[in-house]
């Protein structure tokens, strides 16, 4: 195997490949990258027992073949390189890289062995644009909990129906959702870890217009003109999310986002050091106010805003998971509803339920 690349070139697929890889695994050979040259280019694949992400990379390929070599000492080396074109060729048991007037050489095996991606029973499938799954995706997997007590909370719902598709994440504290219109034959759910949704978003943003979505009871597929996300299912029933989320409510306000996440965000800077970082929101007439106190001091923020529905209202929130909802409701101007409060609160674009959040609130004292 021998081929000569671009440092950047072979640097970026590195990285895309390595986001597949647990630094928990303990089987060397998921500790390693899949490195293989053929007609069709230069491939660079990383798995572990859940994903596996596979990318190809463009440059000249001279001869034919495939390695395993350990994927951090690799990726390291890549990254410590000069800016320009590099060659690397396999000598037996090692893998040589050749730099300016230099070489690395590192160990490898034989890559025959390693995990491949068979999307050959994947009989449901469907095409997305890529700025549309990139934006339901953010919109949602930040409400993912990152405790496996119960495992589909650490996933996404995909959620198909006849006209839409949601994907919709909750922790039990929260719920996010987001949902398009989309007209399908298929009608069904799957549960896909947020970890792999993440990797998704941050992989598909240069990838090209648009992605292709295959899937079955068991595994999912993300392929690109350049890469393909390949994971598996969590198994599993996710909460009914439609009955969590209340549809009535007794106070409303809409409100432009960048009047209120800046005051938010302040307002984080005390309630963070506090417990269950506490920022307050009282609501009276057309009038906003945003409050929160630490050891360090307090702030005290006043803001206009536009009534639906009129009441008074004093009720408090984690500022995290209140600056996390704000920021990733895809819409300028947002739509804020209360019952009381110790009841949950929705968020979400006016006029429209493609983005939304809930969130519990957090005791205070009044």
């Amino acid at each position: 195997m021998k081929f000569v690349i671009q440092k950047s070139e072979l640097l970026n697929g590195v990285s895309i490949a390595q986001k597949a890889i647990s630094n928990k695994s303990l089987s060397p050979l998921l500790q390693g990258l899949h490195i293989k040259t053929s007609s069709d280019g230069i491939e660079v694949t990383g798995s572990s027992n859940d994903v596996i992400i596979h990318t190809n990379l463009e440059g000249k390929v001279i001869s034919q073949g495939e390695v395993i070599v350990n994927s951090r000492m690799f990726g390291d080396i890549i990254r410590r390189l000069p800016n320009e074109e590099i060659i690397i060729e396999r000598n037996e048991n090692s893998l040589i890289i050749y730099y300016a007037d230099s070489k690395a050489q590192l160990n490898c095996n034989d890559g025959n062995e390693y995990p491949r991606i068979n999307n050959q029973d994947l009989e449901h499938s469907f095409y997305i644009s890529t700025e549309e799954l990139k934006k339901m995706i953010d919109g949602c997997v930040y409400a993912c909990s990152t405790n496996d007590i119960r495992n589909t909370f650490t996933g996404v719902l995909f959620d198909i129906q006849k006209h839409s598709v949601s994907m919709v994440a909750m922790d039990g504290l929260r719920v996010a959702l987001s949902k398009r219109s989309y007209s399908s034959n298929f009608t069904g759910s799957r549960i896909i870890p947020g970890s792999t949704l993440s990797d998704v978003s941050r992989i598909i943003t240069n990838e090209g217009a648009t992605v292709n979505v295959s899937f079955n009871d068991n595994n999912i597929i993300f392929i690109t003109p350049k890469t393909m996300i390949y994971s598996r299912i969590i198994q599993g029933e996710f909460i009914n999310y439609d009955a969590v989320i209340p549809d009535s409510f007794n106070i409303s306000f809409n409100i432009a986002k960048d009047k209120l996440l800046p005051s938010i965000d302040r307002a984080a800077l005390f309630g963070k050091e506090t417990s269950g970082s506490l920022v307050i929101l009282e609501i009276s007439e057309n009038n906003l106010t945003i409050s929160a106190n630490s050891q360090y001091g307090l702030v005290d923020e006043h803001i206009k805003m536009s009534p639906v529905i009129e009441g008074d209202l004093k009720i408090g929130f984690n500022s995290r998971y209140l600056l996390e909802a704000l920021k990733n409701i895809d819409s300028d101007e947002i739509n804020m509803s209360f019952n009381s409060d110790i009841t949950p609160t929705v968020i979400k674009k006016v006029d429209s339920d493609e983005s939304l959040a809930m969130l519990m609130p957090v005791r205070h004292k009044s």
